[in-house]
């Protein structure tokens, strides 16, 4: 899935004419932790709202925690799903 947003992301400074103009809108944080079955990517858009989308390509269920400062999410992501926040 991260080659796939990021090339998503790539095509989208693009066609925008580049990051500067891309960042007035559209932002990618990408985390990588070396957990082959888990992924999360981080967007932040042109209203300042933040999204969280979380992979869990394992066929067990899968207890994660996510935190960002003093903020910590506990999630359990169904087996083969992905998981979006808002």
């Amino acid at each position: 899935m991260p080659g796939a947003v990021i090339d998503y992301y790539d095509t989208v400074e693009r066609t925008m004419g580049g990051r500067a103009s891309t960042q007035d809108f559209f932002r990618l944080f990408l985390i990588l932790r070396g957990i082959a079955w888990f992924h999360h990517v981080a967007a932040e858009n042109l209203g300042k709202s933040r999204v969280l989308v979380l992979t869990n390509s394992n066929n067990a269920e899968q207890h994660v925690q996510c935190s960002l400062g003093s903020r910590v999410l506990k999630v359990v992501l169904p087996p083969d799903s992905i998981t979006l926040f808002v």
